[in-house]
């Protein structure tokens, strides 16, 4: 295998299993939090936190590797395509932060709040449409920077 196939395949990887951990702990959450039960979110709060530090150590690998076989495979920079999935990915380390912010300020509230169905208070910051939107605008940056990286547009 040369070093263009390699560098790609971990690309490749890397990008799933970010994608993979970012989406899954968002729709884990946000199941869990279906259900009403404040032990339950607590606990799926640790384990988004624990998705989350997953996706990010393999962002960080799937850039190194993605610039690696940009650079390998002489593809140019700042070629449209490219640019478009940088600012993808920028939009993207924006709104994930804030997401999961939201995530765990409900999981520590949940947590504060013991046993039992959610206060009106908590219930509340479950159903804030700011995090709806946030989620939802991850996903579809999410299939926009998958579909930007397969079919090239304006190469």
């Amino acid at each position: 295998m040369d070093s263009y196939t390699l560098y790609k395949a971990l690309h490749v990887l890397g990008m799933f299993v970010a994608v993979t951990a970012f989406v899954g702990g968002g729709v884990l959450f946000r199941l869990v939090m279906r259900g009403g039960d404040t032990r339950a979110i607590a606990g799926a709060g640790t384990a988004v936190n624990v998705l989350t530090r997953v996706g990010g150590l393999a962002v960080v690998v799937a850039l190194v590797f993605g610039f690696l076989t940009a650079a390998n495979g002489g593809w140019d920079l700042l070629a449209p395509w490219l640019v478009i999935a940088y600012a993808i990915v920028i939009a993207l380390a924006v709104i994930g932060p804030i997401e999961g912010g939201g995530y765990a300020r409900i999981a520590a509230a949940a947590a504060a709040e013991g046993d039992g169905p959610p206060s009106e208070a908590l219930r509340r910051q479950m159903a804030d449409p700011r995090l709806r939107l946030m989620t939802t605008a991850s996903v579809v940056l999410y299939a926009l920077v998958v579909l930007d990286m397969v079919i090239k547009p304006f190469r």
